[in-house]
């Protein structure tokens, strides 16, 4: 992985590969008006995205996937009303395209990655929660008061699945706390919805019913690191 240069002053950086490019478009889009961008900086051939999380002390959790796509924008569809996830790497935006659901991420490329690898993992204490529904269902209740759609991280480890958030208990900037839940899924998905009317959670790959409230899900490549059962 490309390093920041000796003369860079940049935050150290704990990197965390997601599963795929639609996972990091999830994890900066809001479905909203505005959206974060995303980072590039070429890497042996390939560009790496990154998507700067949580900062833990000195150091800032940075969400990366590797492509060999280059642009200006990361363009992202949700699957809706029978047509499949989309997602595409592109420079300009086609009018003729455009849909009010598809979220265009800028991308930032860079000269060089202005982070440094930690040699350390980041302080998290890991924090099993019982039941898994509760801790979905407080990230619906804090989105709803920020009016955003709330996100959780899954990530398989040991033959099972797992979610995991680091905004259900929150610690100061020099220790935080993942608090996750098994779930009895197996394979990735990219959405809870939440039919509150009936009190009913699942995943799912649409997005959209208005009846319902969503979270999405981050599908990590690997654990955290710093992950412990």
């Amino acid at each position: 992985m490309k390093k920041a240069s000796k003369d860079s002053k940049g935050m150290n950086a704990h990197f965390v590969e997601l599963d795929s490019m639609s996972d990091i478009a999830r994890n900066v889009s809001v479905f909203g008006d505005t959206t974060r961008p995303i980072f590039s900086v070429k890497d042996k051939g390939q560009y790496m995205l990154m998507s700067p999380g949580i900062r833990v002390g000195g150091t800032r959790i940075v969400f990366t996937v590797l492509t060999k796509r280059n642009g200006s924008i990361l363009s992202y569809t949700p699957a809706m009303g029978g047509a499949s996830e989309r997602i595409d790497i592109i420079n300009s935006i086609n009018p003729d395209m455009h849909n009010h659901n598809t979220q265009n991420i800028p991308i930032i490329e860079l000269e060089e990655n202005p982070f440094n690898t930690g040699k350390d993992d980041p302080k998290v204490v890991c924090v099993r929660a019982k039941d898994y529904s509760s801790m979905v269902k407080s990230i619906i209740g804090r989105s709803l008061e920020n009016e955003t759609i709330g996100k959780i991280y899954s990530f398989a480890g040991n033959g099972k699945r797992y979610i995991g958030s680091f905004n259900i208990i929150e610690e100061d900037d020099e220790e935080k706390v993942l608090c996750y839940a098994e779930i009895k899924e197996k394979e990735k998905f990219p959405f809870y919805c939440y039919d509150y009317k009936n009190d009913r959670l699942a995943p799912t790959s649409a997005f959209g019913e208005p009846t319902y409230y969503y979270v999405r899900v981050i599908n990590l490549a690997k654990p955290f690191s710093f992950f412990k059962a």
